[in-house]
């Protein structure tokens, strides 16, 4: 069912689309009002109410929160999330909860929890691993930390989910003059003293955070980002530089 919740000036509405089963395309997109009551509407302006039936699995109506995805060091694609509750903590963190199941041939689920992050345009982002205790920046991160290869996963919104379609990672190297080379091509910018980032490819600008979160409980934490235009969520895990591809080579 419809989730609310309110952090700072905005209600988000969460919704999961599609069937629940693992191949009937269940996922969250979210749209937002200042009012409780609406209208509610996505990062693309469109509204949240329907005017006819349809299909609720395809299409770019709402901000696609996240969807099936696989990193490589998962043994089992994660799809269908959804069912979600959201809420904001008395610390001011803000939370989405749902329930995921696997590409695996079965029906089996678990509870996730990922934080998340509000970026400069007022748009909840997700962070890219389970929540793990980790708090962003409120002072930003040095551009060497920022500076750097990696592994990215673009949540695009229609994907073929009846056979259990999964984003799996790209490469793309952030680099000190501000462009953006790998698998995708464009420029990022980030907000000195705080943990913004902008990154433009393909003509389109997603807007988000840096964060340092560890990937798995008592591993060392990761710089990643996690950023969302036009209804699309982008996340990325800097690669270490003792684990970079001695054979990948950027465009």
């Amino acid at each position: 069912g419809p989730y609310f919740v309110k952090n700072g000036d905005y209600w988000y509405l969460f919704l999961s689309y599609g069937g629940l089963k693992a191949a009937s395309g269940y996922h969250m997109r979210v749209f937002r009002s200042k009012n409780l009551t609406g209208p509610y509407v996505d990062q693309n302006g469109k509204s949240a109410i329907y005017t006819s039936g349809g299909d609720n699995v395809s299409g770019d109506v709402g901000y696609k929160l996240l969807g099936n995805y696989q990193w490589s060091e998962m043994s089992s694609g994660e799809v269908a999330q959804g069912h979600n509750s959201a809420f904001v903590d008395t610390d001011g963190k803000m939370y989405v909860v749902y329930h995921t199941r696997y590409n695996n041939g079965t029906e089996w689920h678990n509870v996730r929890t990922h934080q998340l992050y509000i970026n400069a345009d007022g748009w909840p982002v997700t962070a890219v691993n389970d929540y793990q205790g980790e708090t962003i920046s409120k002072t930003g991160y040095s551009k060497e930390e920022m500076v750097g290869t990696y592994r990215v996963l673009y949540h695009k919104l229609n994907i073929d989910y009846s056979n259990l379609e999964c984003a799996t990672e790209q490469e793309i190297c952030l680099n000190a003059d501000g462009t953006i080379t790998g698998t995708y091509n464009g420029t990022w910018t980030y907000t000195a003293g705080k943990a913004y980032v902008t990154l433009k490819i393909v003509g389109t600008e997603y807007k988000g955070v840096f964060a340092k979160g560890a990937i798995a409980e008592n591993s060392s934490p990761v710089m990643t980002f996690t950023a969302s235009g036009r209804n699309v969520a982008i996340w990325g895990k800097k690669v270490p530089d003792a684990k970079l591809s001695a054979t990948y080579s950027f465009d």
